[in-house]
């Protein structure tokens, strides 16, 4: 029996392309604006199937966070609703869409990585490299630790966001037996480029389509163990 997949955010790039390309694998029950209100936990609630495995929560409201003293999106709730539901229905795990913006420190880690200067003596946590190809086949991932006991260091009010969600996962993976896993996805685009964007070094932190859907699947399929929280890095190599 094919696994079923609760996908947010589902007309957005990721989600877009996660279920063109996942849709033959698992059962897939896409939510957007258009079917559900995130904000609405009865709505959530309802919209979620029996016998769910995995829910993969990339909605985000591109409101202004927060402006004047107010925060004016909605997604702190979003975000809650989701973990709460999970809970409540019995379902194994969350897939979390965060950011390299929730920390700094990522990039020095990214940078050592490729400079050949990783140091192996790190704490908990995994960070991987994908390997920038054109198929999905024979992709060999370098694979490393975050050092949680380094603070981490948003970069903007976003990363900072990413980051509480970020704790807010390991909260509900100690305390209520979620499992969670946060994936800090590099840049993703419609047109699969790694120069469809003229930011500088946009092409360093690019994600290619065929590596987002490997690093989901891995992580839909992958055993944890003891393990209820896990936080990676999710990068086209260069």
């Amino acid at each position: 029996m094919k696994q079923r997949i609760v996908i947010t955010g589902a007309s957005g790039i990721i989600g877009s392309v996660l279920i063109k390309n996942l849709q033959n694998d698992f059962d897939l029950t896409p939510l957007s604006r258009q079917n559900c209100d995130l904000t609405d936990f009865l709505s959530l609630i309802k919209n979620i199937p029996k016998n769910t495995d995995v829910i993969i929560h990339l909605a985000w409201d591109k409101k202004p966070i927060y402006e004047n003293g107010i925060f004016k999106n909605d997604n702190f709730l979003m975000t809650h609703n989701v973990f709460e539901a999970a809970v409540r229905k019995k379902i194994k795990r969350v897939i979390l869409a965060s950011s390299m913006h929730a920390d700094e420190y990522g990039k020095k880690i990214l940078k050592d990585v490729r400079d050949g200067k990783w140091d192996a003596g790190y704490g908990s946590g995994k960070l991987e490299i994908i390997p920038f190809q054109t198929s999905s086949s024979n992709l060999t991932p370098h694979t490393s630790s975050f050092n949680y006991h380094i603070q981490e260091q948003p970069t903007s009010i976003y990363g900072a966001t990413k980051l509480y969600f970020e704790a807010l996962g390991r909260y509900y993976a100690a305390y209520h037996n979620l499992e969670v896993v946060a994936i800090r996805f590099g840049g993703v685009n419609k047109e699969n480029s790694p120069t469809a964007k003229k930011e500088p070094n946009y092409d360093k932190i690019f994600l290619s389509h065929q590596d987002l859907i490997r690093i989901v699947k891995q992580y839909i399929e992958k055993d944890l163990g003891e393990s209820k929280y896990e936080c990676v890095l999710a990068i086209s190599k260069s």
